[in-house]
């Protein structure tokens, strides 16, 4: 997705709590990155999760993914923590 609010295309992913921990989100991300870099040729990608959801924060350093800042998609919401596969 590339939003209006962000700099740069990102990896978004979303599970049902009854099929976490069955690397379904990781298989579909790696792919979904190999895709991108290969393809399509993006070279940075982002993600932002909640600094809550520790799922997704493990996820994006498995995918070599490394914390840069906390952002706010707009003003209304609470910020979000930015990730880069650049390192």
């Amino acid at each position: 997705i590339k939003r209006d609010t962000l700099e740069n295309i990102d990896l978004g992913f979303a599970l049902s709590s009854a099929f976490t921990g069955n690397g379904y989100a990781y298989e579909a991300a790696f792919a979904t990155l190999n895709y991108a870099k290969t393809v399509l040729k993006f070279e940075r990608i982002i993600a932002i999760t909640t600094t809550e959801n520790k799922h997704s924060i493990n996820l994006l350093e498995k995918l070599n993914f490394i914390f840069e800042k906390m952002v706010r998609l707009s003003n209304e919401e609470d910020e979000l923590m930015l990730f880069s596969n650049i390192k």
